[in-house]
């Protein structure tokens, strides 16, 4: 009897370990409220994690304007809190002279951006912050020459978020 109780010790905190394991890498749903590029400037931001990847789409304000923002975050810690490396990439593309005063066609935006950040979770709470950069492309177009005009350009990106888990 003296050496059963060690053993079913042991089992249990080894099957205590391994099911605290398999709860940090399992599946999470996330729904954040925030601003910069993954968030298209302002807006939510649905969220889908297992272990240390996340990946994300964005919607806000500049979802207005067709396109897309999308993105992936890799966390030190599997339980998705602490610190993070956030990609967030984005393409939008629209017509007529939309942001262009000089009477401009159409035109595209295309960003990737890098940005380490760091998230304090509480049970299904979490704040989050990020700053970062990155490579942004953009063309417009013109009814007369020269058309399209082509920039590629360095790109600032700060994030700031509150989400919920589920």
């Amino acid at each position: 009897m003296a050496r059963i109780f060690p053993l079913f010790l042991a089992l249990l905190l080894v099957g205590g370990a391994a099911r605290a394991a398999a709860d940090q890498t399992g599946t999470e749903i996330s729904l954040s409220l925030g601003a910069g590029l993954a968030y298209e400037l302002a807006g939510f931001n649905f969220a889908v994690r297992r272990g240390h990847f996340e990946g994300f789409l964005g919607a806000g304000l500049l979802t207005l304007i067709p396109g897309l923002s999308a993105g992936a975050r890799w966390f030190l810690q599997p339980d998705g809190g602490g610190f993070f490396v956030g990609l967030n990439l984005g393409a939008h593309a629209w017509t007529g002279g939309l942001f262009d005063a000089d009477g401009s066609t159409g035109g595209s935006a295309f960003w990737a951006t890098v940005t380490p950040g760091y998230r304090w979770a509480w049970e299904k709470f979490f704040l989050q912050a990020a700053i970062g950069g990155g490579p942004a492309y953009n063309v417009t177009s013109w009814s007369t020459p020269p058309s399209p005009r082509r920039r590629l350009f360095l790109y600032p990106d700060a994030m700031l978020a509150a989400g919920i888990r589920f």
